[in-house]
């Protein structure tokens, strides 16, 4: 088994986002500007990444990104994941995801009380 470097995953990582871009910049067009705005638009977006990696994972083994830099995701016996293993995967990076956004409605009404 050939390990993808740091190098060819994070080239896997910036075509995700480009992939992503359009449906970002749709989120962004809505904003009005305001921190309340910015942060109701926070959710959609992380929520949009997490299951793109999360399908993408689960269905083919790979994201777009991963695709064009060659990468498959799959167990240590070669074969492919499969959705719970699509899940446990990303089940950190969407801890983080859910935390992120908790701790910013916490700061907009720490923000606001004072």
């Amino acid at each position: 088994m050939i390990y993808a470097s740091f190098w060819q995953r994070l080239a896997a990582m910036l075509i995700d986002t480009l992939v992503l871009l359009p449906i970002i910049a749709v989120f962004e067009l809505i904003n009005t500007g305001t921190k309340a705005s910015e942060l109701m638009l926070l959710i959609p977006t992380a929520i949009t990444f997490d299951c793109y990696t999360v399908y993408c994972h689960g269905r083919y083994g790979q994201t777009i990104g991963k695709h064009v830099m060659e990468i498959s995701v799959v167990l240590t016996s070669g074969c492919a994941i499969g959705w719970r293993e699509a899940w446990l995967r990303s089940s950190l990076d969407i801890f983080f995801t859910v935390l992120g956004i908790i701790s910013s409605f916490i700061a907009l009404i720490l923000k606001r009380a004072s």
